[in-house]
């Protein structure tokens, strides 16, 4: 029943995904080109919003695509993305800090205030 339920969540997800990309760049296309008068006016505000659906799109299949890489990892190969994704963080974790002792926006007080030292 488990993997009825996974085959067909994937299935829905790889189908709104093809679907949802044609329709948002289509939807994309006609504001760039479009004469109409009304949709001139909004234009900027429906592109907009057909870029920010592209994006959702395009994250909750990328959500997909790791969290299998990730069960598949478990099952079958012994931790090794687990561990690649910890190296991952506490390496964006070095470089946000060090980006934030460099900045200019942060001063000494807020970098104390912050456990930045």
């Amino acid at each position: 029943m488990l993997l009825i339920l996974e085959v067909t969540l994937v299935a829905n997800n790889w189908a709104t995904f093809i679907l949802g990309t044609t329709a948002n760049l289509l939807v994309f296309y006609v504001c760039l080109k479009t004469k109409n008068v009304e949709l001139l006016k909004n234009r900027w505000c429906i592109a907009m919003h057909a870029i920010l659906q592209l994006i959702e799109c395009f994250n909750l299949t990328f959500v997909q695509l790791v969290s299998r890489i990730y069960m598949l990892t478990i099952y079958e190969s012994e931790f090794i993305l687990p561990q690649l994704i910890k190296q991952m963080i506490q390496g964006f974790e070095v470089s946000a800090i060090n980006l934030a002792k460099k900045s200019s926006w942060c001063s000494g007080r807020d970098s104390r205030q912050f456990g930045i030292k």
